[in-house]
């Protein structure tokens, strides 16, 4: 091995092949396995004349060995020599998710005639609000330690406990849980054991139908959407390599209001 490389912790691929003066070669095998459990539970009611409410909410497991890396299933070192540490919780598993929704006829001034009833009376009030927990993923070491030829699906070596209390913005895991691995060698690290930030948010809108003459209507309405601002971080720098390790890296969009006119003939 290069000394250089050794200590740089980058590992020239060629001095750890098996095979030498051979390139990269790749194994590919279309055996994948999945299995998905839940319980759903709804409800769907209409309290009174005024006030109708619908919920749902899932308790699930999705489990795979495998993951879709742009029209390829299942791309990893790990399968010839830790075949077990490619299974883990599927990309896409959401273990809580729950989802409402509702629609309020408001009563003020709903019995009203004349100019205050026609613009003060009537009025709507409708939402949705969406919390789960988010999807997983598995940190990566931006670097050819492994001697692969490529950087894919190597990841840092779990020497404590990444969980953190109260994870903030800068501090979202304990990146001091994590190391390179020893060149020439694959973390026996799992895939997909962290989490991602969930969804917590509250849409809510507005709106009211004026009768016009010709049986026609003219529809005001209101949006907002995430209408609590509630800061809901979307992503998490996930290479030990990056400076952004353990940071929250992007959110969702901040409040945004809308208002919206529609003509009915």
């Amino acid at each position: 091995l290069d000394i250089a490389d050794v200590a740089a912790n980058w590992v020239n691929a060629a001095a750890l092949r098996p095979y030498k003066g051979w390139g990269r070669i790749s194994w590919r095998e279309q055996s994948y396995s999945s299995s998905y459990h839940g319980l759903q539970v709804g409800l769907d009611r209409r309290f009174h004349a005024d006030l109708g409410i619908r919920a749902a909410y899932t308790l699930s497991k999705a489990t795979d060995n495998a993951e879709f890396t742009g029209g390829i299933y299942g791309v990893s070192a790990y399968y010839p020599t830790i075949p077990n540490g490619q299974r883990g919780p599927a990309s896409f598993d959401t273990t809580h998710r729950f989802v409402t929704s509702f629609i309020y006829q408001l009563p003020w001034f709903a019995k009203r005639t004349g100019l205050v009833g026609g613009i003060l009376g009537g009025w709507a009030l409708s939402g949705i609000y969406t919390f789960d927990t988010g999807y997983p993923f598995t940190p990566g070491i931006g670097r050819d330690i492994a001697g692969l030829g490529g950087t894919l699906d190597q990841r840092p070596l779990l020497v404590g406990d990444w969980k953190w209390d109260n994870p903030t913005a800068d501090r979202w895991f304990d990146t001091a849980a994590f190391a390179f691995p020893e060149p020439g060698m694959l973390a026996p690290t799992g895939r997909n054991f962290m989490r991602l930030p969930g969804t917590n948010n509250w849409d809510l809108s507005l709106a009211e139908f004026f009768t016009l003459p010709r049986n026609a209507k003219l529809e005001l309405r209101i949006d907002a959407f995430n209408a609590f601002n509630h800061t809901q971080f979307l992503s998490v720098g996930s290479n030990l390599n990056d400076a952004d390790f353990g940071r929250v890296t992007s959110a969702r969009s901040p409040r945004t209001i809308q208002l919206g006119l529609r003509f009915i003939y």
